[in-house]
């Protein structure tokens, strides 16, 4: 930025940089007998995001055990049949949220995209294959299922045992032993109440650059590029909508 604080544009932007490189060493030596390539490609991982404050606490999660995040769910499923965390009762009713906001925020859990929509129907089968009277509802405000995916979006959709609707979240609370899950704006036109065993919410994948580079690439991907507050300070051309696609073009 300049001195009043605005952004440089592409020829001052390569001027600061010459300037700023002037007597430094460079630390790129190729080895002469190597192989050069276009691009590298870090596939770091991701972390489950940190669910906590005013934000979130409308939805109870920290202070209601059943109320756990979708990293949570598919480590109980691993171990067998859907159960409560409380008292590892059967879960045969199971509420899926995909969207924290409220009001006029529609937006999704940080660093949500269509695997975290694909999550949650996915997860949805899992109580239908575990119980034959199971339940499970989704609320969301976007369903991202791209491509062939979209098929099995369709297959749940057919499913009378899961229901899906669009709908903010206004709060989840205890009901006696069973939890209520209260719902507005959604597409019945009416609110909603739903007692459910177990509440999911479908934390975004935080990508491990977030919190450190991991490899000091002259060129990377992650922290330090411009306009990086328009993607959770995790730079792409849409990492939600274009997944496949990078700054990097070409």
């Amino acid at each position: 930025k300049d001195a009043n604080g605005k952004d440089l544009n592409a020829e001052q932007l390569y001027e600061a940089l010459l300037k700023y490189n002037e007597g430094r060493e460079d630390i790129l030596k190729f080895d002469p007998n190597g192989e050069k390539f276009g691009a590298v490609v870090l596939a770091a991982g991701w972390r489950t995001p940190v669910l906590e404050g005013e934000k979130y606490a409308h939805l109870g999660i920290g202070t209601t055990p059943d109320v756990i995040t979708n990293t949570q769910f598919e480590e109980i499923a691993a171990k067998g049949k859907v159960t409560r965390p409380s008292d590892g009762k059967e879960a045969k009713s199971v509420v899926f949220i995909q969207s924290p906001g409220k009001g006029e925020d529609d937006s999704d859990f940080e660093y949500c995209g269509a695997v975290t929509s694909m999550a949650a129907l996915k997860q949805a089968k899992y109580v239908r294959d575990d119980y034959s009277d199971g339940k499970a509802y989704i609320f969301y405000q976007h369903m991202r299922t791209p491509g062939l995916a979209e098929n099995f979006y369709k297959s749940m959709q057919q499913d009378p045992g899961i229901f899906l609707t669009k709908g903010e979240v206004m709060s989840v609370t205890k009901s006696g032993s069973q939890l209520m899950v209260e719902a507005s704006n959604t597409l019945l036109g009416e609110k909603l109440k739903v007692r459910a065993d177990l509440v999911v919410l479908s934390a975004g994948m935080v990508p491990v650059t977030a919190d450190d580079p991991v490899v000091n690439l002259a060129y990377r991907q992650g922290p330090a590029f411009r306009d990086n507050a328009l993607f959770n300070q995790y730079a792409d051309s849409n990492f939600i909508c274009f997944p496949y696609e990078t700054q990097r073009t070409g």
